[in-house]
Formats: C-alpha cells, sequence, structure tokens
C-alpha cells in the first residue's frame, strides 16, 4: 500500500463508482473507497477473487513478461450483506516508468437477463436463436446507453447500461414513456426535442441531463435517428453516452479561460510574444488602453514598426553583438509609438521558451508602461540637479562672503589689539575695548551663520585630539568675565575633581558649544549667576561620560517653547528679539554640535527660576600625561630675529597689520607682496625661512603659488614651510592642503597669538 499512495491518481480512483482493485505479482495493495464501502474486504492475495485458471495464468504471464491482459473476466465478490454480486473485470496495466508491474482490475456489475427479452422483435421467426442470443450479448455489454422509443414516446428497449446509470431496472423502464421520467425528474429535456427527431429523417444530436435515484446528474450526449419505417426496428433509435466528465472539464475551462481573459483584458500590463526576430505572435487586448492598436492589428508585425528610432539601433547593436539576445536580456526598456501620436515607454520582463514539437523559440513576458514613471525621475533629476547648482551656488556664496568679511575684520581685530597694546590713554582704551567688543561680537555673528551652514550641509567632522578640558572651558569662562562684571553676574566655572585631566575630543567644538551656552545665558540673565558646571557620571574602560551643566537665574523658557528655541532663526518670542537681539542660530548650532558628539541637549527650568541647559559627552582617556612645560613656555619670548618670512597678502590693511605684527616680534627679514606673481619672483631671488600665503590674489592665488615652491628644482628651498591665510574653514581646503602640501593655515581673522604659535610651531619644526 506504501508504494501505491505515492501515486498521485489515487484520488481518481477513489472518485469511480466502480470497485477497483490495484495488485502487483504477490498481493492486493490497494482496494478504492466503494469496493471498502460496499464489500468485505479480502484476503491479501489476488488469487482469492480471480480463481479462474486461465485468467491466472494471463495475470501471471503479465507479471513475468508484462504481456498486456486483453481478455475480461466474469468473477463474483461479496457485500457487506453476505450476497454474492457478480462482475465483469477489465484489466489495466499502469505506464512502464515505474519500478514493479502493477495492475488495475475495474469491475462492471452485470444484471442477470430476464426471461422475457427487452428486445421487441415483430417477426421472430426471422431470427435464428443464436442471432438472437448475438444481438442481446451485444447490447447487454456495451457501455453506450442504447434506446428505442415508440412514435409516442414509450420505451420499447434499453441497454442494461441505462438501468445501471440511473438505477433502474430494465423492466422499471420499458414500457413506460419518456414525459414521465421528465415528470419524475429523471430527465431534462423537452418533449420539442422528442418532435423535433419525429420530424427530421437525419440524425440528431440531443444533449440533455439526467438524474438517477441517489441523486446524481450527468450529462448525457445522444445521437438519435427516426427508424419508424424500418421494419425491424420500428422505433426511434437513441444511442447516448455519459458526458459528465468532459462537460464538467468543458465548463472549467470556460470558466478559467473567462477568468483569465478578465485578468488579461484588466491587466495594467500587457501580455506579449515574440519571436526570435522579433514578430509579435500575441499581444493581449489590453494593449488598446496603452496604445490605441487593436490587437489584431500589431499580431504579425515587428515590433520595430512601432519601436523608437533610438532603441531600434540599440536594440540591432546589442543583439549583434549577442547572437542569444533575448535568452540573455530578460528585462527590456524601449518606446512604443501611441496610434495617435507620441511614444509610451515601457519595462517588459521576460523569458525564452522552446515549443518541443516544432522547437520554435518564444520570448513572453509583460511589458509594463513606465512613461510617468520615467517623467517623475526626468522632474526628479532636474530638481536634484538644481538643488545641487543651487547648493554650489550657495557654497560660493559663502566662499565670496567668508573672504569679503573676514578679510576687512580681520584688520578691525588686529589694529584694536595692536592699539591697545600701545598704553592709550584711560578715555581711549575705553573706547578700545568697545571697538574690540563689537568687532568680535560681529566675528561670532558671522561664526554663526558661516559655521551653522557647514554643519547643516554635513561638511563638519569631529577632531579627535588629546586637550586639556579643564584649561580650556577656565580660558572661556574668563573670556566672559568682562562682560559678566558688566551686568553684576557671578560667572563661576565647577569642574569634577575627578574627570581627567586630559581627554581625547575636538577642543574647538566643545569650546563652541560652551561659547554659545554662556554667551545665551549672559544675554538673557539680568542679575543672579551663571554657573558652568562639569560632572564625572560614568566611567567605562578607557572612556569617561562627562555632564555639561549651564545654569542660569535668566528670564526662564515657557513650556511650550523649549523644543522651538533649537530651530533656525527662532526666540522664545519677538520681544526677546526686540530686547536681546540675536539671530537665534546659537542654540541651533549647539543642537547639531551637541548631536555630532552622539548626545542630546536638554533644557530644564530651575527650581528659584531661571534655566539649565545640559548634555553628556563620552571622552576617550589619552595613554600619555600632559607634560610640564609652562616653564618652558614662560621662558619663550615672542622673537623671530633670525627668521626670514615671505608674505603675500593682497589686502593693504592685512599687510600693514601683519608687518606690525611681525615688525613688533623683531623680524630678522620680511618681504611683502601683493599677488602670487611678486610672491613667485621674490621666492626666487631670496632665501626665506617660511611663507605666509593669502589664499586669494590676483595673478596667481595662494594655491598656485604654494604649488611652485613644491615644485621648484632646489630640494631646499621646495621644504620650506608654507602657511595659508583663508577665511574658509579647514574642511574646505584640507583636501588642496595636503595634495600641494601645504605644512598648515592661518584662519581669518586671526588674533596675534594665534599668527605668532602658527609661524613659531612651523621655525621649531624647520629647525
Amino acid at each position: 500500500m506504501k508504494r501505491f499512495e505515492s501515486f498521485d491518481i489515487s484520488n481518481f480512483f477513489d472518485e469511480v463508482r466502480a470497485p477497483v482493485i490495484m495488485f502487483d505479482e504477490n498481493e492486493i495493495i490497494f482496494l478504492n473507497v466503494f469496493f471498502k464501502e460496499n464489500f468485505q474486504e479480502p484476503s491479501g492475495s489476488w488469487r482469492d477473487i480471480f480463481k479462474k485458471p486461465d485468467h491466472q495464468k494471463l495475470l501471471e504471464d503479465f507479471f513475468k513478461c508484462g504481456k498486456i491482459i486483453k481478455a475480461k473476466t466474469f468473477q463474483t465478490i461479496v457485500d457487506k450483506e453476505g450476497i454474492k454480486r457478480s462482475f465483469q473485470w477489465d484489466f489495466t496495466n499502469l505506464p512502464s516508468s515505474y519500478d514493479s508491474r502493477f495492475l488495475v482490475a475495474i469491475g462492471e456489475e452485470k444484471e442477470v437477463i430476464p426471461e422475457k427479452p427487452a428486445l421487441f422483435i415483430e417477426n421472430p421467426e426471422d431470427y435464428s436463436q443464436q442471432e438472437i442470443q448475438y444481438l442481446r450479448t451485444i447490447l447487454n455489454n456495451t457501455h453506450d446507453l442504447i434506446a428505442i422509443l415508440d412514435k409516442d414516446g414509450n420505451y420499447k428497449f434499453i441497454s442494461p447500461s441505462v438501468g445501471e446509470k440511473l438505477g433502474f431496472s430494465v423492466n422499471e423502464i420499458v414500457g413506460r414513456n419518456f414525459q414521465d421520467f421528465i415528470s419524475l425528474g429523471v430527465l431534462e429535456v423537452t418533449t420539442g426535442d422528442y418532435k423535433s427527431v419525429l420530424e427530421s429523417k437525419d440524425e440528431v444530436n440531443i444533449n440533455f441531463w439526467i438524474r438517477g435515484r441517489n441523486g446524481q446528474r450527468m450529462y448525457i450526449e445522444s445521437f438519435a435517428k427516426n427508424l419508424l419505417d424500418d421494419p425491424y426496428i420500428k422505433g426511434i433509435l437513441f444511442s447516448a453516452r455519459d458526458i459528465t466528465e468532459l462537460e464538467e472539464i468543458k465548463e472549467s475551462l470556460l470558466k478559467s479561460e473567462e477568468k483569465y481573459r478578465r485578468l488579461v483584458e484588466d491587466s495594467t500590463e500587457i501580455i506579449f510574444s515574440i519571436s526570435d526576430n522579433f514578430i509579435l505572435k500575441y499581444v493581449s487586448p489590453n494593449v488598446t488602453q496603452f496604445l490605441g492598436y487593436q490587437s489584431d492589428e500589431v499580431i504579425g508585425n515587428s515590433i520595430f514598426d512601432y519601436m523608437s528610432e533610438e532603441d531600434i539601433v540599440k536594440f540591432q547593436e546589442m543583439s549583434s553583438s549577442d547572437q542569444d539576445f533575448l535568452s540573455e536580456n530578460q528585462f527590456l526598456q524601449f518606446r512604443l509609438r501611441h496610434k495617435f501620436g507620441g511614444y509610451r515607454v515601457f519595462s517588459s520582463n521576460g523569458k525564452v521558451s522552446t515549443n518541443r514539437l516544432t522547437s520554435e523559440r518564444t520570448y513572453t513576458g509583460i511589458a509594463r508602461d513606465i512613461t510617468e514613471l520615467k517623467e517623475a525621475q526626468h522632474a526628479l533629476l532636474e530638481q536634484k540637479e538644481k538643488a545641487e547648482h543651487a547648493a554650489a551656488i550657495k557654497s560660493q556664496f559663502l566662499s565670496i562672503m567668508s573672504h569679503e568679511i573676514r578679510t576687512p575684520l580681520n584688520a578691525v581685530v588686529g589694529i584694536a589689539h595692536i592699539l591697545m597694546n600701545e598704553n592709550p590713554r584711560e578715555d581711549q582704551l575705553e573706547n578700545l575695548r568697545t571697538l574690540q567688543f563689537s568687532a568680535e561680537n560681529l566675528t561670532g555673528l558671522i561664526n554663526d551663520i558661516l559655521d551653522f551652514s557647514k554643519i547643516d550641509s554635513g561638511k563638519i567632522e569631529l577632531e579627535l585630539v588629546p586637550f586639556d578640558l579643564r584649561t580650556t572651558l577656565n580660558r572661556i569662562v574668563h573670556s566672559y568675565s568682562f562682560l559678566a562684571s558688566e551686568k553684576n553676574l557671578d560667572l563661576t566655572c565647577e569642574i569634577d575633581e575627578d574627570i581627567p585631566e586630559m581627554l581625547i575630543g575636538d577642543p574647538v567644538r566643545i569650546s563652541q558649544i560652551v561659547n554659545n551656552l554662556i554667551s545665551n545665558a549672559i544675554k538673557f540673565t539680568e542679575k543672579g549667576e551663571i554657573i558652568l558646571r562639569l560632572e564625572l557620571v560614568g566611567e567605562i574602560d578607557k572612556s569617561v561620560q562627562v555632564k555639561f551643566r549651564c545654569l542660569d537665574t535668566g528670564i526662564g523658557i515657557p513650556q511650550d517653547k523649549r523644543d522651538k528655541i533649537f530651530e533656525l532663526f527662532t526666540q522664545a518670542s519677538t520681544d526677546t528679539t526686540r530686547k536681546y537681539g540675536g539671530t537665534g542660530l546659537g542654540l541651533a548650532i549647539v543642537k547639531r554640535l551637541v548631536e555630532l558628539h552622539r548626545s542630546e541637549i536638554n533644557v530644564e527650568p530651575r527650581v528659584n527660576g531661571g534655566t539649565e541647559f545640559n548634555f553628556v559627552v563620552s571622552f576617550d582617556i589619552p595613554n600619555i600625561k600632559m607634560e610640564d612645560n609652562k616653564e618652558e613656555k614662560g621662558q619663550m619670548k615672542k622673537s623671530l630675529q633670525e627668521a626670514k618670512i615671505l608674505v603675500a597678502e593682497d589686502n593693504m590693511v592685512n599687510q600693514i597689520l601683519i608687518q606690525k605684527f611681525l615688525t613688533k616680534w623683531d623680524v630678522g627679514e620680511l618681504v611683502l607682496c601683493s599677488d602670487g606673481q611678486e610672491a613667485i619672483e621674490a621666492f626666487k631671488k631670496h632665501n626665506f625661512d617660511l611663507v605666509l600665503l593669502d589664499i586669494q590674489m590676483p595673478v596667481f592665488d595662494g594655491f598656485e603659488v604654494a604649488k611652485f615652491i613644491r615644485e621648484h628644482s632646489d630640494s631646499k628651498k621646495k621644504e620650506i614651510p608654507i602657511l595659508v591665510l583663508t577665511a574658509a574653514s579647514i574642511h574646505e581646503v584640507n583636501d588642496k592642503m595636503q595634495e600641494i602640501g601645504i605644512n598648515d593655515f592661518v584662519p581669518k581673522p586671526f588674533t596675534p597669538e594665534s599668527l605668532y604659535d602658527k609661524i613659531l610651531g612651523q621655525l621649531k619644526n624647520k629647525d
């Protein structure tokens, strides 16, 4: 039984309303449902059912040599009530592809022929008993349904197969009128069908439904012939067969055809087939809604008849280089001409199949109209290009603004420093302090605008270097002490003693965050205190988590405004803007810089009024300890007596400013140039220890001059330290500096200390 359960035809045999036995050489391996429900189950051997020696011999020959069994046999089997019932058995062998030989026996029950034959013969003497028996045997064993009716529609004869189909005996039908069975619901025909047979001399086809006693409906195909004039038949001869299964298959096929036809017609994609030479073999009817053509208009034509010329050229080029073009290109994209003008863009997906009978190859696929998608992509591409162009213009504008504003501002800051160091009168000192404060405020404002643009565009990355956090923050707080004292505010810095002295991080960005928070606190605090407090909140391996807290006793921030203050150009209210001024960029920059540190800025109200801003930053701890070089720094003097420096700067004010600084530091030799050409000529004539170049200069810019120096034939001169003066950020010029080999840069506006430190650092490295 296990072997047979793997076959997919078992369900078919279970549907057969007749006993079915399957057996191999030795035993019965399968009984269908009908057998099990109606008959006693036999022993394991098929020889207990097929007992006739001659038939057993035929069966054994089949299992030995595979000889096909054509003979039939009558054998009885016992039903559930113990009654023997006679069946005629047909044998069918399963396909030879299976690993063993099997036979299927299907039984057809045979009714005992009544003593009075159901065949009416007007003149029996015209037939011999042998001929009558011959005809009776044929009719009793045919599977076709045979019936003879007289002109009034009464049954004169039926074959036993009719009774078997309907569940009636022959005697229950013969002699009755067919209309009786219509009224009983057995026959589903009309009297008009019978009348049409009476009126015709030709064979008439009538199909109808019949219903047996068990309620099963069967569809019958019949052919009727009017033989009323025949001296022997004298009636209407019906020959019919059960085609229920065929009708059901036909109906199923029609439903499937309708289903898939609707799917194809309602599909948003065109289904098509083309031959190897690009002839359209099939196109679904919905092609009309996409291209305006009827499917029969295009079938048989080349797809190239509808394709754009540019795509035809591409297809021909690709197919010439690829012998099996359709097999190798499952996905295709092309433009097809609409019947009423214009082109539509299609994307197809398909595969090549081969007809096994004709060896014809066909590419079958689906084509999707992607015209709107391509138009949207094109529009997006245009928008992207416009956005990129706008971003480039913005970047160029900011670069120009940075240079044009910071360059004169550099002169203002520098001159203020120089004047304050030349022992001014007390009234002059107050004016200079005001000038310096305004210049530095303006510098901060410009830096906020330009830096935010860089942060927002993702051009700023954190630098990881060892630095002294305490020193950095104390200097920031000290720088605001004058401003705080003017408003009678207490400004203090409290740093947890457990925080390591040296940390690894970005001191510039940390300073920028703290600067903005303290500046913001001073601006909005009229009295009381401002505290910068650092707390150690965690330590894991070689890293620490430090909580920064900036507390003030200022005006506070309403609950519904706390999220908005971090937005661009936004302050808590319009009154705040009018009263305190500012751009609304400071906290927006703080938020983004804190996020660069993978943290989050929080704002909370203080119990006694005011606001607290806090965030947590992780720092790695360096392996090296900070060297105590205070003594060395204290002994350093701002003296450049031995240095020979070439300066190229096109701005006259900045020339004067740099010259004043370098002269004050006792530079050994100074050469000033106003453009790149002058700088190159001076470099050729003299030997310098350091070159200071403005990036934006007439004739040759700073990068071009630096490149000339690095490509000089004299190996000693080409290695001279080069500093560039720029209003741009390091991220904008870093790649170019590394490419050429520039040592460092001095940002504008610069302080005297920053310029001196940069120059001295390069001279020391040179030595």
